[in-house]
């Protein structure tokens, strides 16, 4: 049986040289990877505004379900950059989950691919990331994506067991990124928000009315 985790994520803009840096902090790199994201939400965008973000990556579901923040967390202009989420892989969490939030009955649905059918579930992107993987100390991996669509973006990442390790991963988060120099700038967003900024700004314009997505 999977337990959800919760994923700790702190972005950055990579630059030219960021690689190096990381070796130098004493990162070990891991891997290179390479998948296809395609992501699903109906005509009224009834899970992304509640940010709640279903997708196929590559040949298996998931869902990312947003863990909300503590009232003694870091200040909400550095927090918009670290986000949390619930990682949810069993089909039939997803199901329970995406049922309840779209008030349909689940009873009858045995896949996702079913509640693609019963919740009228449709792609609304789809992109291929080229990603470079790096260990770093103190439980902290480092990944710098490429994606089909011209966007490039860095991420420091923890996985957390539960809720009461989440603050202090965005704490060693926060310090690690002001210790290592990484960049923070307008382009410091997420992939989701540079896809639909690019291709679907009516969408875009509503997650940040929501403030699911922000600028910076």
């Amino acid at each position: 049986m999977e337990f959800p985790l919760i994923e700790v994520e702190r972005k950055f803009v990579p630059s030219v040289d960021v690689d190096q840096v990381l070796m130098e902090s004493g990162a070990q790199f891991v891997s290179d990877e390479r998948f296809t994201d395609l992501y699903v939400d109906n005509t009224d965008w009834a899970l992304t505004l509640r940010n709640h973000w279903l997708r196929r990556r590559d040949r298996r579901w998931e869902l990312k379900c947003p863990v909300a923040t503590s009232a003694h967390g870091p200040e909400p202009e550095l927090d918009n950059l670290t986000q949390r989420y619930l990682e949810v892989y069993p089909e039939p969490e997803i199901i329970c989950k995406v049922s309840d939030l779209m008030g349909i009955d689940s009873s009858s649905l045995c896949s996702v691919n079913d509640l693609l059918i019963q919740a009228e579930l449709l792609e609304f992107a789809k992109f291929t990331t080229e990603r470079r993987c790096f260990e770093l100390p103190a439980g902290v991996t480092a990944v710098l994506d490429r994606t089909d669509f011209g966007w490039s973006v860095g991420e420091l990442e923890i996985m957390c067991k539960d809720q009461g390790e989440v603050e202090r991963a965005v704490t060693t988060l926060e310090h690690l990124a002001r210790d290592l120099g990484l960049e923070i700038g307008p382009n410091t967003i997420g992939k989701m928000s540079a896809y639909l900024r690019q291709n679907n700004p009516a969408h875009y314009k509503r997650l940040l009315e929501a403030r699911v997505l922000f600028e910076k």
